[in-house]
């Protein structure tokens, strides 16, 4: 009797098995039916959110349904990523951050209940490498220019946040060089680009290409880039030396790209990678981005999510070698 009990057990277990495998492919089939929202953690108006927006319009027109991006700053992307967490695993609430931003936010909030493993990958869409940038009415024509003046006398750097990779570049600027700096931490590149054309501060530290409009109207100069500028779509800043030839051992560049809740049913998961591709590697999108300043790439979602695990781990070694001073 208890080897029919057992039997039948085991079958009820299968069948429930197979009835949510099914149940599981069919949901997957039919995604998406309704609004996807984008979560960014940022304000409106900086560059994670103007990519996330021309994404996001990509996106539309392969999916028929709309797709919104929502802002939700404050503390350094913390607010957002909170937020995004406690939405539904299901698909239609996705996340929008670069992978140097989230992991420096992850670092220096270690008692934030996140962690990377609350995360599961589509994919990467943009990179570039941070600058430092700084208004031609303060006559800076190099980070040379800018260190200089560091020596003789106080200067001012702006950044997009108190904790970020934006603040650690400006913090090894600071102790590398020995410069009388304070550094000024804004709510988001959006208010640090605003401090920037208003002449606000002598330089600030923000993703590539921000500014480049500014750039090319000589109302901004180019000081450094975190690593090489050779892709980008403006030839005359092609050329700008980095901050590791200006003696500032860092290498600084940031992934844009979509992530979705550990949890989201895996036929979803697999369908919007589908989706995310196509629209980063559509003629729209790359219009948006060659227009922004530098064309899309795709990165799948295992390397998106090994660059990752990389630079959280690059950020400990940076900050080891060269402790903040702040």
């Amino acid at each position: 009797m208890s080897k029919i009990k057992n039997c039948i057990s085991l079958m009820v277990v299968v069948l429930l098995a197979a009835v949510g495998t099914v149940a599981t492919t069919a949901y997957g089939a039919q995604y998406p039916s309704r609004t996807i929202h984008i979560i960014v953690p940022w304000k409106a108006g900086g560059g994670t959110d103007s990519i996330a927006r021309g994404l996001a319009a990509s996106m539309r027109k392969l999916v028929h349904v709309p797709v919104i991006v929502t802002n939700i700053s404050g503390s350094s992307g913390a607010v957002g990523t909170l937020d995004f967490l406690k939405r539904r695993a299901d698909g239609y609430t996705l996340y929008f951050n670069g992978d140097a931003d989230l992991d420096a936010m992850l670092y220096f909030n270690k008692n934030m209940p996140v962690k990377l493993h609350e995360f599961s990958y589509i994919g990467g869409v943009y990179s570039t490498p941070v600058w430092v940038l700084s208004n031609a009415k303060r006559g800076y024509h190099s980070l040379s220019d800018l260190l200089k003046a560091g020596k003789k006398g106080r200067i001012t750097v702006g950044v997009a946040g108190l904790h970020g990779m934006h603040a650690v570049v400006a913090d090894e600027m600071r102790g590398v060089k020995n410069l009388h700096m304070q550094i000024i931490p804004y709510t988001g590149g959006a208010t640090l680009k605003v401090a920037l054309l208003g002449n606000k501060v002598n330089a600030g530290v923000i993703w590539s290409p921000v500014l480049l409009p500014a750039v090319k109207s000589g109302k901004i100069n180019v000081l450094a880039a975190g690593a090489y500028l050779d892709k980008i779509s403006y030839p005359a800043v092609r050329n700008e030396k980095t901050l590791k030839q200006y003696g500032i051992p860092l290498r600084v560049s940031v992934t844009r790209g979509i992530y979705v809740k550990k949890g989201t049913p895996k036929a979803v998961v697999a369908k919007l990678r589908k989706i995310v591709k196509a629209a980063a590697t559509s003629s729209r999108f790359k219009k948006f981005g060659e227009k922004f300043g530098f064309s899309p790439v795709w990165m799948t979602g295992s390397a998106f999510k090994k660059e990752n695990k990389e630079y959280l781990s690059d950020i400990g070694s940076i900050l080891h070698k060269y402790p903040l001073q702040q």
